[in-house]
């Protein structure tokens, strides 16, 4: 018995042991015993863990402070009352401190949680948030009851500036974070910080600083994360799309300068790393030198999938890992950082880095577009890069493979491709969204775009021709509840319309078909949306209509991508995973979906800003789906014979998007 108790101790000890390393771990809850949890690495070689809480299960995650997780339990609902049983847990020591029950109204829901010091201080309290900071509502460890008082805020002379807390000025943007010393949080746009005077009272004071301001451009959907990373306060924007705005669009981050109290954007950042998961509203950093991290990423999971992404800083990719391959949970993921004061200094520490593929002379510079012209008899895959210090258009032929260099003139540098068609760009800057061009990337012709002087967020963009076509170019965009449009010949500013939908139109962030003189815009609900112009005494008329039949024609829509093919338009849907595929085909009679498993000699090219078709002319190309992904070199399709991806570079072939890399900022041309 007691070499049983002795290896047990001794298993426990490797364990904590193993946890202590100053690495982040993702959680994976198991799904078959909510007390049992998989700690996994992410650095090389993988490593997993599975750690116990035989005392209790996790419900929900509430925050993350000095390596302390603040665990929900329990709530119990009553009619007039509502208990949160919350405790405090250490996976590195398994210390567990049970806080006393919370009682809140019926319509109170703690939001977020946070330790304003550790919980070895003999004065630590821990402050639980609602959506609306109304309130105060702490509980110093030890004691036996909650302490509720006034969320006044003061000046930074201490005064009382603010004590009517409301949704305008009061509701907390994100979780808060421990940075040098204190407790920061962000409430309605604006940064402040949380100020302990006395073991009983505690403060919010004003910093007058604004958070940075919210890229609309594309989507009005974003989630924030504060975080301190490297002695520095951060905040992270994403900017979501798709199905139920599951599915990143883009992500930004922003370090304040803490003596001009002025945000400014981190555009490269090798030396740390960033980490958050979709169902949290926490976020953490390491620095990636010693923790063995490859740094200039955020790793971040979605949902509840068990995928497990990471996001280049600099190039604005997103590539789909997975180190997981035996663990399906269906629970929610979360993050855990031990805190580094706790973790004992190593001799010796895991330097493993995976580094970029070097570009420099296994890469060739394109110098003529001519060349590049020539040489295909199919669009080349587009995006934007860095390499050598400038700024340049990267092109990757799917057939042959290897990157072709371009250089980006230097008023677009900060511009981002919305619509690709016929050899033009649509650019829109990233720093002004209302600043637009076309480019030709092969003649290195620009045209300006009027500027937009519309506030609301276009989800998608497309325009009906060549801005240089005799016929005319007719530029349309398209949001929740408006579209815009712009003839560009004639038009000296935008003109932008709300929709009457009936039924509601929620358009996808993919781009649109112009068909039949009309664009066709997918919805949400596999339904269309159908924008055609007419011209009636010298004037551009519009109308606008839902086709309600069309429905979504699988369950799986995380991406999906509206095309023209022979005649007829096609949607293409696919899940993050790869793992569901599906082609489908608008009967024109009955205005329904139906799936189609040959596309014969065709070449369907699929992206948020460009899709189309194409007939193969160079054979092997034919009866494939081309995805903006890439791995290792070559372009990712899918063969509708074999159902399976591949690339050309590679006799290998996959089930699904593992180990891919799709840039953000990319096109088909």
């Amino acid at each position: 018995m007691m070499m049983k108790q002795s290896r047990v101790i001794e298993q426990q000890s490797r364990l904590s042991e193993s946890l202590a390393s100053c690495y982040p771990w993702l959680v994976l809850p198991h799904c078959e015993d909510e007390s049992r949890q998989t700690f996994c690495s992410i650095t090389k070689p993988f490593k997993s863990i599975v750690k116990s809480t035989s005392k209790f299960r996790i419900k929900e995650v509430l925050g993350h402070s000095y390596g302390w997780l603040i665990i929900s339990r329990k709530t119990i609902v009553k009619p007039a009352i509502r208990h949160e049983l919350i405790s405090l847990w250490n996976p590195v020591s398994s210390d567990t401190i049970n806080l006393p029950p919370l009682d809140l109204n019926p319509d109170q829901e703690i939001f977020a949680a946070s330790l304003l010091s550790p919980p070895g201080n003999p004065d630590s309290v821990v402050l639980v948030f609602d959506h609306i900071v109304e309130s105060f509502i702490f509980c110093k460890i030890g004691d036996k009851n909650w302490t509720t008082i006034p969320a006044n805020e003061t000046c930074m002379e201490m005064e009382i500036i603010d004590d009517e807390p409301s949704h305008y000025n009061r509701f907390l943007d994100c979780f808060p974070v421990n940075y040098k010393g204190r407790c920061y949080v962000a409430m309605s746009g604006e940064l402040k910080v949380i100020e302990q005077v006395n073991p009983n009272q505690i403060m919010l004071r004003s910093l007058n600083c604004n958070l940075p301001p919210l890229d609309l451009s594309t989507s009005a959907c974003h989630r924030r994360y504060l975080v301190e990373s490297r002695g520095q306060l951060c905040v992270i924007y994403i900017t979501l799309g798709g199905l139920d705005f599951r599915q990143v669009l883009d992500i930004k981050i922003f370090g304040l300068d803490s003596i001009t109290m002025e945000w400014s954007q981190v555009k490269s950042s090798k030396d740390r790393a960033f980490f958050f998961s979709m169902n949290s509203y926490y976020a953490i950093s390491c620095a990636a030198n010693k923790s063995g991290i490859e740094g200039g990423f955020v790793y971040f999971t979605s949902g509840t999938d068990k995928i497990l992404y990471s996001f280049n800083i600099e190039d604005r990719s997103i590539s789909i890992r997975l180190p997981f391959k035996n663990f399906s949970p269906r629970t929610t993921p979360f993050w855990f950082k031990p805190d580094s004061r706790s973790v004992k200094k190593k001799t010796e520490v895991n330097q493993t880095i995976r580094r970029e593929l070097k570009r420099g002379g296994e890469e060739k510079q394109m110098e003529t577009s001519l060349k590049l012209k020539s040489r295909s008899f199919h669009p080349w895959l587009m995006f934007g890069d860095k390499g050598n210090g400038r700024a340049l258009h990267t092109f990757i032929d799917p057939n042959l493979g290897g990157r072709h260099m371009m250089n980006i003139p230097e008023s677009l540098i900060d511009f981002d491709i919305r619509y690709s068609k016929e050899g033009w760009l649509l650019m829109s800057s990233k720093v002004e969204g209302d600043l637009m061009f076309f480019y030709n990337p092969f003649r290195k012709n620009l045209i300006p775009v009027p500027p937009r002087t519309l506030w609301d967020a276009n989800h998608s963009f497309g325009f009906s021709r060549s801005p240089t076509s005799p016929a005319g170019c007719i530029i349309v965009g398209i949001s929740m509840g408006l579209f815009s449009y712009l003839n560009l010949s004639r038009d000296e500013q935008w003109h932008q319309e709300w929709r009457d939908d009936d039924p509601y139109f929620t358009p996808t962030h993919t781009s649109p078909v112009y068909f039949n003189e009309a664009f066709y815009f997918l919805g949400q609900e596999g339904n269309l949306g159908v924008l055609w112009f007419e011209e009636s005494n010298d004037e551009l008329l519009y109308h606008w209509d839902i086709l309600e039949t069309p429905t979504n024609p699988c369950d799986s829509l995380d991406q999906s991508y509206l095309l023209e093919c022979d005649g007829n338009i096609f949607a293409v849907s696919v899940d993050n995973l790869g793992e569901d595929i599906g082609v489908y085909k608008l009967n024109k009679t009955t205005m329904a979906w139906h799936k189609v498993k040959d596309i014969g000699k065709n070449m369907f090219f699929v992206s948020s800003s460009s899709s189309f078709s194409m007939v193969a002319k160079t054979p092997g190309m034919g009866n494939k789906i081309y995805f903006p992904k890439i791995k290792g070199k070559e372009i990712v399709y899918y063969c509708l014979r074999t159902s399976k991806y591949g690339s050309f570079g590679s006799k290998q072939e996959a089930a699904n998007f593992y180990s891919t890399t799709e840039y953000l900022c990319s096109a088909w041309i």
